[in-house]
């Protein structure tokens, strides 16, 4: 009877971390919204898709930088930052962020890391805000 007791709480127990540890669904997020950062020659050239043509103000940062970046825009945009040379202990210590506002999805944060040209596209990372 433990023995049994004891599996039904294993069982119980692996479906909450389940649920409690299962990525969101951002699939609403991604096919709305797109980010991308690329570095080169001293800029950060970062390109903010909205695919719903619908969206309102973006607030683009940078951050890690000496002193951070930010812009506000509408819509759609590309800007390119100067940054000066790669940090030393790589790009994880300075994300690209934008803060948009959308009529559908309220206020929504997209984020990604700096790449190099050519190389592998980091992960978007969606929540709202």
């Amino acid at each position: 009877m433990r023995r049994k007791i004891a599996a039904c709480a294993a069982a119980a127990l692996a479906a909450a971390a389940v649920v409690l540890f299962m990525p969101p669904d951002d699939s609403e997020y991604r096919a709305a919204f797109d980010l991308d950062a690329v570095y080169e020659d001293g800029t950060v050239r970062v390109t903010f898709v909205d695919r719903t043509g619908s969206a309102g103000p973006a607030v683009l940062e940078v951050l890690g930088m000496r002193e951070s970046f930010q812009r506000e825009f509408e819509g759609s945009f590309q800007a390119d930052v100067p940054y000066g040379p790669p940090p030393s202990l790589g790009w994880k210590v300075s994300p690209v962020t934008v803060a948009v506002e959308h009529p559908d999805l309220g206020r929504v944060g997209v984020k990604t890391e700096v790449r190099e040209p050519g190389g592998p596209e980091p992960a978007l990372v969606f929540g709202p805000l």
